[in-house]
């Protein structure tokens, strides 16, 4: 029948088996956030999780310029909150491990909190689980009075972190860290055979190091990636 699916058949070849459990944005909570415990963790409102971003390198070879990726960055994740008197105490708890007027900053390894959040599915098994690698807060917005509204006050709070590991579940392939070490979780060094994309290089003269050539030479660059300048020649005429 098309257009319906009826004990995981029917429908076309194109439509999705209804055997496919879909992700909802309201079947989430938070598992662990600094010290805060699961019971004050319940006013959570709304949470924007983190965008990875990729920086890149480019260098010319020929008339192509090939772009390799550099380096990894993590957005900051955002946390509100319906205000109370727990979260409050909690956070600035967690505030005084990273700066005080009497002491200034502190150790890193006084504030630095793995962040987990847990994504479900419509019975609450886990489905997703992203695990925010030594995380703090960064910014903690006591939202705004007004005499306009009679709303609850939130509080927002930026969680900055080093890198994300995502563990996906009821899935044929489970993914890894989506991060790096725990130094840090960005590019690391190592070696690049022909084709592949070197990590740690920062300037040119270190992709070329990591490509294994020793000038910006473009028949030289163009034989590390493997570059195919004849097709290109052929795709031209």
């Amino acid at each position: 029948m098309p257009g319906f699916m009826i004990n995981g058949s029917g429908g076309s070849d194109r439509d999705p088996p209804n055997t496919i459990e879909l992700l909802f944005s309201h079947r989430w909570y938070i598992e662990t956030l600094g010290s805060i415990n699961a019971k004050e963790l319940i006013s959570c409102k709304d949470l924007s999780l983190p965008d990875m971003k990729l920086d890149r390198q480019e260098v010319l070879g020929g008339l192509i310029w090939y772009k390799f990726a550099k380096s990894v960055r993590y957005e900051d994740a955002q946390v509100t909150f319906y205000d109370n008197n727990q979260i409050t105490e909690k956070l600035e708890d967690w505030r005084k491990k990273i700066f005080t007027l009497k002491g200034g900053i502190q150790p890193h390894k006084d504030y630095k909190k793995d962040v987990t959040f847990i994504l479900t599915d419509g019975t609450g098994g886990t489905m997703q689980r992203y695990k925010l690698k030594y995380a703090w807060p960064s910014v903690i917005s006591p939202g705004k009075l007004t005499y306009a509204s009679s709303d609850i006050k939130l509080v927002t709070v930026s969680i900055t972190f080093d890198y994300m590991e995502l563990e996906v579940q009821n899935s044929d392939s489970s993914s890894g860290s989506s991060g790096g070490s725990d130094g840090g979780g960005g590019a690391g060094g190592g070696s690049t055979g022909s084709g592949q994309t070197p990590t740690g290089a920062s300037n040119d003269s270190e992709l070329m190091q990591a490509l294994g050539v020793q000038s910006r030479d473009a028949a030289a660059i163009d034989k590390a990636v493997g570059f195919n300048q004849n097709f290109l020649d052929q795709e031209v005429e």
